[in-house]
């Protein structure tokens, strides 16, 4: 596994980094997240088949596939199901039952 960090200021140079780098997923971090809006992230990893994370549940929401997110007592998975299918996931079930689903917002 390679990690890379980047910097990108449009979605259509980070669809380019994701085709360049056979990108299996990207974490959202705060910076991207404020450079692209979290629609246009989710059309580049969807479009790329690249499954998408986060650490905010509010981007999981709006669109992202998985996040890592805090919890009342310890740290929650929470997934986006149509997302991760939408960018080509087959999240195995054991994970699910773990995971709390989210719905997406309207």
């Amino acid at each position: 596994m390679v990690v890379t960090a980047h910097k990108f200021e449009t979605a259509g140079a980070l669809g380019a980094a994701l085709r360049e780098a056979h990108a299996v997923a990207l974490l959202a971090c705060d910076g991207l997240a404020r450079a692209i809006a979290v629609g246009d992230l989710a059309a580049v990893t969807r479009a790329n088949k690249v499954l998408s994370f986060s650490t905010r549940e509010r981007e999981v929401v709006n669109g992202l596939a998985v996040g890592i997110v805090p919890g009342q007592t310890r740290d929650e998975i929470v997934v986006n199901v149509r997302a991760a299918t939408a960018e080509g996931a087959r999240l195995d079930a054991g994970l699910l039952q773990l995971a709390r689903s989210v719905e997406v917002a309207p």
